[in-house]
């Protein structure tokens, strides 16, 4: 790369640090952009005349519309008007209930004996007697803990300090 760049323009210039521009991108549209271009592009097709046929013709049709309804209601035969009455009785009849019969109680059935085993024979078995317990070792006599020794003393410094120089005092200058 050095030397094309050496090459077309020059000694030296392969020094210079040449980065490419930036890209200029458009912007990607969102589906609220496309409409809004569509309705701006539509708009004057759709606007006036349709909106306007609508506006004049949406007040009849809904006056139509319940007019009928009216009319379905009225055209519609009436069956509620029957001899039979709905009246609730004075106090509610006692209706039989049939009682479930008592199941028959079921003896438990007594267990099983159970087996008894012959008792085997004991073993005679010669006991010897228990070992004398050993007496317990006395504890030693405890040792208090030596002190610690203390630190030796630094040494004085080498080197002696130095005093300050004496500074002459000056005299005023006589007067003049």
């Amino acid at each position: 790369m050095k030397r094309v760049v050496e090459r077309r323009y020059g000694f030296g210039a392969a020094r210079v640090v040449l980065r490419p521009a930036a890209l200029r991108r458009r912007p990607t549209p969102s589906l609220r952009d496309g409409l809004a271009a569509a309705r701006r592009e539509e708009g004057s097709l759709l606007g006036g005349e349709i909106r306007r046929a609508l506006a004049r013709g949406a007040g009849p049709a809904v006056l139509a519309l319940l007019m009928s309804f009216a009319l379905a209601s009225l055209l519609a035969p009436n069956e509620e008007k029957s001899p039979v009455e709905i009246v609730p009785f004075a106090e509610p009849t006692a209706v039989a209930t049939a009682e479930p019969e008592p199941e028959p109680e079921v003896a438990p059935e007594p267990a099983p004996e159970p087996e008894v085993a012959p008792e085997p024979e004991p073993e005679v078995v010669a006991v010897k007697p228990p070992e004398p317990v050993p007496a317990p070792k006395p504890e030693p006599p405890r040792r208090e803990p030596a002190p610690k020794p203390k630190p030796a003393p630094r040494p004085a410094p080498a080197i002696e300090p130095v005093a300050p120089p004496v500074v002459a005092k000056a005299s005023p200058p006589p007067p003049t």
